[in-house]
């Protein structure tokens, strides 16, 4: 199997994990805590929407611009994809909630 291969499988399951686990925990929290209403503006989360995707997509064009490199050199740019879609998924969530 190819550096790429393995690569772009382990962002994906990695990225994966992320989006469920915080999926998770955002919507589990709405059955302990108490209704409330998130404060900030949606400006806010449009932001960090556009980092989170900032982010997704760099780590995916550094992952395929060095195709050759090993996978775990690439761990960083992994965690940078990962980040992205935490932001991503949790900033829809608030969106969504307001």
């Amino acid at each position: 199997m190819k550096p790429i291969h393995k690569t772009t499988l382990l962002a994906i399951v990695i990225c994966a994990a992320t989006i469920l686990t915080a999926t998770y925990v955002q919507l589990s929290a709405h059955g302990i805590l108490p209704p409330c209403s998130y404060l900030d503006p949606p400006i806010v989360d449009y932001l960090a929407f556009s980092a989170g995707l900032f982010l997704l997509i760099e780590g995916a064009y550094s992952i395929n611009k060095n195709k050759n490199i090993a996978t775990n050199h690439q761990l960083a740019r992994i965690m940078r994809i990962a980040f992205g879609c935490a932001i991503v998924t949790l900033h829809t969530l608030q969106f969504l909630h307001k």
